[in-house]
């Protein structure tokens, strides 16, 4: 048994607990005091700061903050600051993770993940990634960080975030490789869960039959601009590959965009809405600010930690988008290669409350040895990660091009050299043009080769001689819907030159696409609606595949009448305050795997359900039943579904938001680090996502819709943003968690881009002067 696991148990919690108080945890520590915005603006250092001009920034009640500065350089310092001002805390932790450092601070729990991500080395290619910055670029980054270490150095006892003191965090000067580095940890390639999901399948003929079953499937998913259809003969496993939603715990990424054309729309210009799909927890991944200076107009949403706007809009263009399942890795076989080949480090890894430990990996000609980590599980396979984030991209350069475009052929120019994470993006105009731009690098393989799940050196240097980018993949201008929506979906059919990775199913898209397609003229508050949508397809393709079943079943008890009544009169809407969708997943719970159980295929099931794509297939299942085995899965399942609907349990009863810190889920201490738990609409790929595993008892969702934005393109100052949470990161803070009542209610925050709206709606001003 893993210390890890031996020490998940509730009857070791109690003396580790003494252990920590014994030795001044952190976690017994005060939580800071409530403070006002005002008293959180008076802690910004605003003097004497190394300017070459006076800066303004303009905060709203929201403490969002504009900045206007005479000098791009001024600017970028002013961000770094305001930063480090609002997410100082969170900064830290993020860099101590992706260093694999995270054992210095959470002690012996966290050991096989620091290796894991040593050995993985998201700083292995910062150096040379900043090295080839362009001048302009490096400088941006370079003062950006300046700012965030200028706020640092003049922290005070007071000022210290609370985070430092529970995770024995000591300031290091920050550097553009932090930020370079967190970048890369964002962008890591989803396709990895879903391999060694599959080379953990030890049965090569169960395998197969997983394989072949998806592959039929995936052909028929939704693009979201037409082109011709794929070539089928591009490879088994690589089309597979493309199928998986790997939307679990280890590597959960998503999103929603859309944009609508003027002839679309009821302003008569473009429209773009976006909704990032990342963790339910504080404080919230996002930082909304606002930006003037001579290079740069721009309004959106930042990462803590990086010097560029992720998304969001300038005076010309608007941009969104969604993480894209592209085959920007592969798995190399290494068994054969002489040891020479390979670079053995060693890592020294610091652990609180614990004794410090050391371990080593492997560094091959390509990539990681990550077959070797006991974090990982164990494929009977010695294999290398080669991944094209290893290289030298330039995401900065791209994204402030992005940011002071002019028009939609500006912005696909500007994110030709964008390629981690990879993006489907999204991109609307002023002058009415809306398009989809693929941004990622890939190996440039064959078309209709297939590609093994682990392929040899050899097979690797001959896929890796070139790369297709941007220009080289598919792109959509103007489509005759007048709109284009992307929910993580491949994004066109055309793989003639293969870019395809692990997409999800393609419930989210279809509803996108049905729901825009129905309207003759979209509105903003349209697009509202389509982000707030909590109706589940798949839910009601399972419904249909068995209504005929239960239609003709004779109810044992009331309750069973109830749930019966309900289910078959069901929309497929996941409403908190309905009854129906808990009484739906009773009755899934029981029922899918009982279906696979009644056939003797629980290996199989427990596959796909691992892969999520248990409902989908259960919907073609369904047909092979014979009566008897009809019976043996609905019997339970019925029985279930009925006990809930007797109990008159809705689905905000057990589908719970948790919103708090990220130290709320520490066991036993997280209580005070939790705001509350509260109903919440939506399921596992509802347009309003709100994941869940396969259950019908209380639970968490920790995943989905955390923020939201919306532009009109007719007006610089239409420009809405909401965040689950707030914008400071400082615990008590009156802005840490003022948002949440809004998001809940699809309220938003005006975030307008002119100097004249600017100056009415952000009344708090803060003056930096140089020294």
């Amino acid at each position: 048994m893993s210390l890890v696991h031996s020490l998940s148990r509730p009857r070791l919690w109690l003396p580790l607990l003494a252990l920590l108080a014994a030795s001044g945890c952190g976690l017994l520590q005060p939580l800071p005091e409530p403070t006002t915005i005002d008293q959180r603006l008076a802690t910004l250092p605003s003097s004497e700061l190394p300017l070459e001009a006076p800066v303004t920034v303009r905060w709203n009640d929201y403490q969002i903050p504009f900045i206007e500065a005479e000098t791009d350089e001024d600017a970028a310092f002013a961000l770094g600051l305001v930063h480090a001002h609002l997410r100082l805390g969170q900064m830290a932790v993020v860099r101590r993770i992706v260093q694999g450092r995270l054992s210095e601070s959470a002690g012996p729990f966290t050991t096989e993940l620091d290796t894991a991500i040593r050995a993985f080395d998201f700083y292995r290619p910062a150096d040379a990634i900043y090295a080839a910055l362009p001048p302009a670029s490096r400088r941006w980054t370079d003062r950006y960080v300046a700012g965030i270490n200028h706020y640092a150095a003049n922290l005070t006892p007071e000022t210290r975030p609370h985070e430092f003191t529970v995770l024995n965090i000591e300031w290091e000067p920050w550097r553009a490789q932090d930020s370079i580095a967190i970048g890369r940890g964002s962008g890591v390639d989803l396709n990895w869960f879903f391999l060694l999901r599959l080379l953990q399948i030890q049965d090569p003929a169960l395998r197969e039959t997983v394989m072949a079953r998806l592959l039929d499937s995936f052909d028929e998913g939704e693009t979201s601009f037409t082109a011709k259809a794929p070539n089928r003969d591009f490879g088994r496993l690589e089309a597979l590959s493309r199928f998986a939603d790997l939307s679990g715990r280890a590597g959960r990424s998503g999103s929603n965009s859309i944009v609508v054309s003027p002839e679309k729309s009821t302003s008569g210009a473009a429209l773009i809405a976006n909704d990032p799909h990342l963790s339910f927890i504080l404080p919230n991944a996002w930082v909304v600010a606002g930006l003037h200076s001579p290079s740069y107009s721009m309004v959106g949403m930042m990462v803590a930690g990086t010097p560029v706007f992720g998304f969001g809009r300038n005076e010309n263009i608007s941009w969104g988008g969604t993480n894209l399942r592209s085959t920007a890795s592969q798995f190399v076989d290494v068994s054969g290669l002489p040891p020479e080949a390979f670079e053995t480090r060693e890592h020294d890894i610091g652990v609180r409350f614990w004794f410090d430990t050391q371990s080593a990996s492997r560094l091959s000609p390509y990539g990681p040895v990550m077959s070797e980590l006991d974090a990982l599980p164990d494929t009977g396979s010695a294999f290398a990660v080669r991944w094209t984030g290893h290289g030298v991209t330039d995401e900065v350069t791209a994204l402030l091009g992005a940011m002071k475009a002019e028009s939609v052929d500006d912005f696909r120019a500007a994110i030709a050299g964008f390629a981690v994470p990879p993006q489907t993006f999204l991109v609307a105009d002023t002058d009415g043009r809306i398009a989809s731009v693929i941004a990622t690098k890939v190996p440039a393989r064959t078309p209709g080769e297939p590609l093994p799940l682990i392929v040899t050196p050899e097979r690797s240097d001959a896929d890796w001689t070139a790369f297709y980018s941007s220009d080289d993949l598919p792109f959509e201008i103007d489509p005759p819907a007048g709109f284009i929506a992307s929910a993580n979906n491949r994004p066109s059919a055309d793989e003639s030159r293969p870019y395809g990775g692990a997409f999800p199913q393609d419930e989210r898209i279809r509803r996108l696409i049905t729901l825009l397609s129905d309207k003759d003229k979209i509105s903003l508050e349209d697009l509202t609606a389509v982000q707030l949508d909590v109706v589940s397809p798949l839910s009601l393709e399972v419904m249909d595949a068995v209504r005929a079943e239960l239609e003709a079943w004779d109810p044992r008890s009331e309750g069973e009448a109830e749930a019966l009544r309900l289910l078959l009169d069901w929309d497929g809407s996941y409403h908190a305050d309905s009854p129906t969708p808990a009484v739906f997943e009773a009755f899934l719970t029981i029922f899918m795997p009982g279906v696979y159980e009644a056939q003797g295929r629980q290996e199989e099931y427990a596959i796909y359900q691992s892969l999520r794509r248990g409902r989908e297939v259960l919907v073609e299942d369904v047909a092979t039943l014979s009566d008897d085995q009809w019976a043996t899965a609905l019997d339970p399942a019925l029985a279930r579904a009925g006990q809930m609907a007797a109990e008159g349990t809705r689905w905000g009863d057990i589908h719970r938001l948790r919103v708090g810190h990220a130290f709320s889920g520490v066991p036993l201490i997280g209580g005070r680090y939790l705001i509350d738990r509260i109903p919440v609409s939506g399921s596992r790929e509802t347009a309003l996502k709100t994941a869940h595993d396969l259950t019908a008892e209380e639970h968490d969702s920790t995943f989905g819709s955390q923020s939201r934005h919306l532009s009109d393109m007719a007006d610089p100052d239409r420009n809405y943003f909401i965040l689950l949470g707030g914008q400071d990161g400082w615990l008590n803070s009156a802005n840490f968690a003022d948002q949440v009542q809004l998001w809940r209610d699809g309220e938003f925050v005006q975030v307008p881009l002119s100097e004249e709206a600017v100056r009415r709606s952000f009344e708090r001003v803060t003056l930096l002067t140089p020294n």
